[in-house]
């Protein structure tokens, strides 16, 4: 007998006994994890149809709410004048609304605090109209309920026998006409909302709970609500009425017993899963019939194993082979094997071995081709770009000769890339590069690819980023024909797998001996033009120049002093007087930030904002600008100065990722001052980007009394209609429409368009921008209520400002001149600006 025989028989009763041993408890353990599978099943399902039907309960409770803490419902209890018929009608209105939307809500009643129904709307065609309900038991909740909690009460409708579930909410207002809040006496009413559980019927039933489940829904006292019918009704489920929510508990059923589920909804109503126990048996069995057939698998493999482990007793064959995999491991690539048994299976692995070392050989090959070529396209890489260039710079020095680097950036890439997927953008990448070897005649790449000093070469940096060198071209004016050309030929349609894709392409070029003379300076500099390119408005080409670097650079260094401008106390603001037209009285004044930077001087606003929004230090600089202001408002308030408010800009940026509202409500409170005396201004385009989030953002900030300014009017989207919509209180109309308002009748029959409207939406308008009494006569002719601009004063240095305060506290505003500075101010201000 063979010692691979000999092994094999003890190797069997070795393997096969703990393998039955195994079985038996695995079974105990499948059935045990069959019902806790299956039980968590209906616990999960469970937890999932909660929500679903809480959810109708939900929306009523915050509809509920949205009434009771309505203005006009408010004011119809508190007022008994014309209660009945002012606001009465317009009440019924409102419900009627709500039911429109909501029309499960079949009756909607407002009763007195005796239980008299004062207003009742009833969509049903059998509407019960009684108006008195004091013995409704509803009704009788209700007047031991808290005013901050809802009730609900379920019952069956007579006449239908179907369940309903009313929910109300007692109200107490005190009236208008209480004078004295000492003795105020609490006007009681009740509101409440009544519709059909029916809903539960229509949407359990569009739900998929098993075929073989147990589904109920009851109310606390048992009465059901649903039942899907599979089984009926289970006779112990009483045991459930006053307990929470029950997890996994047998109880018998109709024919059977059931492993119940039960979990409390909202307002009394509780949801009941089972499932049959015979379930159980049946995935446990199922279970065991697979892991029999996996348990004789494993058996099988481990003999298998356990052989193969058995042939390696044949050590002399082991370390020839081992001999030759070592050789193979140090790179001997020449090296080989003897073994006597060639053709058994020791001498195919050694015939194995012998091929992966040919693969070996083919692979490092390979691998020193793949490192300098990218697989996707067949251009040359990044490593391959950088020594080539190394390569042309020495040989240009060597012999004076010039040469071009060009960067390419396809434009719009991404976006290709995001909507129709990674496949189509490979696709893409390969052809734009077909596009561009044709149009400078450039070859297919084999091996590591060699620039030339007579052909351009060509490669991809990595993305949708390549670049060019072209040895000998410096020739302005001819490079400017041909990238026209490319950005032309890159700008026309792809079609790829029946999409047709359109991409752009930005260009930045920089030369050597001009642009530079090492390898970090030239990309530097061509990367600088390709996004001189892109800022431009993409799909161009642009040849560097120092002018563009000076550029660059002067946004870099703007963006390095900002970091430190708050700390250095570099910022300030300016205040322009905001002025009552029709008698030039002061109504606040409009803080402007100005930065005096101890290098530059004085930079523009329209410089270093736009930078500051982009790298999002304007939430900094717009905290500050709040703070600032604020103090100011309490030096003003202390000082005596009334009536006034001051308004302070917010950027986007600020409104939709800044807490404004927690920023604001913070600095109110660190300077004890009303928001009465602070005004916010944004722009159409910042509350356009996310308008429902800006709406409910503003709406929260005016609850502190801020007022709101829409700034710009008619440089943006402008719709007065949509103004509508928005939480706001002042309408700036943009300077541009002053120019010729004086001159043109068109102008200000346009302009007086507008403030005629915005005054019938109830706002304030501000003119911005008036320069000329030719522009004031006519603003006082529309009827513009205030207006800002250099006819009335410049941007007010801060203790400029608090002179022109001085004078204002106390007196009421009634000249007929504008306010002129002396002119020791002027020129202060002049070199501040």
């Amino acid at each position: 007998m063979k010692l691979q025989q000999k092994l094999f028989i003890p190797l069997i009763f070795i393997v096969t006994l703990p393998v039955l041993a195994i079985g038996v408890v695995a079974y105990d353990y499948i059935l045990q994890n069959s019902k806790n599978v299956l039980t968590s099943e209906v616990s999960s399902l469970a937890n999932s149809l909660a929500p679903s039907l809480n959810q109708t309960l939900e929306t009523t409770e915050s509809n509920l709410r949205l009434i009771t803490n309505s203005r006009l419902l408010q004011d119809y209890i508190t007022r008994d004048e014309q209660r009945y018929s002012v606001f009465q009608p317009s009440l019924i209105r409102q419900l009627s609304d709500y039911q429109l939307i909501y029309p499960e809500y079949f009756q909607m009643n407002l009763l007195l605090e005796n239980g008299e129904v004062d207003t009742s709307l009833d969509n049903r065609e059998n509407a019960d109209f009684s108006f008195d309900k004091s013995d409704w038991k509803f009704y009788l909740l209700l007047q031991q309920q808290s005013t901050q909690d809802i009730a609900s009460f379920i019952e069956q409708e007579p006449s239908t026998n179907k369940y309903t579930i009313s929910l109300g909410l007692p109200l107490a207002f005190t009236p208008v006409n209480q004078n004295n809040p000492d003795d105020a006496v609490f006007q009681w009413n009740y509101f409440t909302v009544t519709m059909y559980l029916d809903y539960i019927d229509e949407l359990m039933n569009s739900l998929y709970v098993g075929a073989t489940n147990l589904l109920l829904v009851t109310d606390f006292k048992g009465n059901i609500i649903y039942n899907n019918g599979l089984y009926g009704v289970p006779d112990d489920l009483d045991v459930f009425k006053t307990q929470n929510n029950v997890e996994n508990v047998l109880i018998k059923g109709v024919n059977q017993p059931f492993y119940i589920h039960t979990k409390h909804l909202q307002h009394g109503l509780m949801l009941h899963i089972g499932i049959p126990t015979y379930k159980f048996k049946v995935a446990a069995n199922e279970l065991a019939q697979t892991a029999i057939m996996w348990l004789g698998f494993i058996t099988v493999m481990i003999l298998v194993l356990s052989l193969a482990y058995v042939r390696q007793l044949l050590l002399a064959p082991i370390y020839k082979i081992r001999h030759l995999v070592t050789d193979i491991a140090q790179g001997k690539m020449e090296s080989g094997i003897d073994l006597k048994c060639y053709n058994d299976e020791l001498g195919q692995l050694s015939h194995s071995i012998l091929d992966m070392r040919s693969e070996i050989i083919e692979n490092n090959q390979r691998i020193e081709t793949l490192a300098y070529i990218d697989e996707l396209t067949g251009l040359p890489n990044r490593l391959s770009f950088q020594s080539n260039l190394d390569t042309l710079i020495a040989y240009a020095k060597r012999n004076d000769a010039a040469f071009s680097v060009v960067f390419l950036d396809l434009d719009n890439f991404k976006i290709v890339n995001d909507t129709l997927g990674h496949d189509i953008g490979d696709i893409l990448l390969q052809r734009a590069a077909q596009r561009v070897k044709a149009l400078f005649n450039i070859d297919d790449i084999k091996g590591r690819g060699l620039v030339t000093q007579n052909s351009p070469f060509f490669a991809r940096l990595g993305g949708d980023e390549f670049t060019l060198l072209l040895p000998g071209q410096v020739d302005k004016e001819q490079l400017s024909a041909t990238f026209k050309q490319l950005v032309h030929d890159l700008s026309q349609a792809f079609h790829i797998e029946h999409n047709e894709v359109f991409i752009g392409a930005s260009i930045g070029i920089s030369m050597f001996p001009y642009d530079g003379t090492e390898r970090k300076e030239l990309l530097k500099n061509a990367d600088i033009a390709m996004y001189e390119s892109k800022s431009l408005g993409k799909n161009k080409h642009t040849f560097f120049t120092e002018g563009i670097k000076d550029k660059v650079n002067e946004q870099q260094f703007i963006e390095t002093s900002m970091h430190k401008a708050i700390t250095n106390n570099e910022f300030s603001l300016v205040y322009q007087p905001r002025i009552t037209v029709d008698d030039y009285g002061l109504d606040g004044f409009e803080a402007l930030l100005r930065w005096n930077h101890p290098e530059k001087g004085n930079v523009p606003p329209n410089m270093f904002i736009p930078v500051a929004e982009k790298n999002l230090q304007i939430l900094d600089i717009g905290r500050w600008v709040l703070d600032a202001a604020c103090q100011k408002i309490q030096s003003w308030v202390s000082d005596g100065l009334q009536n006034f408010r001051v308004s302070i800009n917010v950027s986007t940026v600020q409104l939709h990722r800044a807490d404004l509202y927690t920023e604001i409500a913070n600095a109110l409170s660190k300077y004890k001052i009303s928001g009465q005396y602070l005004e916010i201004e944004i722009t159409e385009t910042a509350i356009l980007k996310d308008e429902k989030s800006a709406i409910k953002k503003l709406e929260h900030i005016k609850t502190l009394g801020v007022r709101i300014s829409v700034d710009d009017f008619g440089t943006g989207y402008s719709s007065l209609s949509k103004l509508r919509s928005l939480p706001i209180d002042v309408l700036k109309i943009d300077q541009s429409f002053m120019a010729d308002i004086s001159d043109d009748i068109q102008a200000a029959d346009v302009l007086g368009g507008i403030i005629e409207l915005a005054k019938r939406l109830g706002l304030t308008t501000v003119a911005e921008g008036v320069e000329l009494s030719a522009q004031h006569d006519v603003l006082i002719s529309q009827h513009c209520d205030q207006a800002q601009g250099y006819f009335y004063a410049k941007p007010l240095l801060e203790n400029v400002a608090d002179g022109y305060v001085q004078e204002c506290i106390g007196k009421v505003a009634q000249q007929h001149t504008p306010h002129k500075t002396n002119e020791a101010q002027a020129n202060e201000l002049e070199e501040h600006q």
